[in-house]
């Protein structure tokens, strides 16, 4: 007897939208377009996600940015409210 099972393919996108709510609809685009059933996204308030303090280190933020400030360059590339609506809108 075979027993079927249900898969669901999440894409992550995390912040690789580096605060452009256009990157951000072209990765949901490309994901959809790869089969994804859903997009995992970071909506951060940063405050209650990490401490301001936290160090930063080669391979925690995007290639090339590893001497910024963790936090701080997080804080920079969060998208907007009305631009997670704006991908939420689409996702739909």
């Amino acid at each position: 007897m075979s027993t079927k099972t249900n898969t669901t393919i999440i894409a992550e996108m995390a912040w690789a939208h580096d605060s452009s709510c256009e990157k951000a609809l072209k990765i949901l685009q490309g994901a959809k377009e790869a089969g994804a059933d859903a997009l995992g996204v970071h909506m951060t308030h940063l405050p209650d996600y990490m401490v301001p303090h936290y160090l930063n280190a080669p391979g925690r933020v995007s290639q090339g940015k590893e001497s910024q400030d963790i936090y701080q360059y997080l804080n920079k590339i969060n998208l907007t409210e009305s631009d997670w609506l704006r991908v939420a809108e689409q996702a739909k």
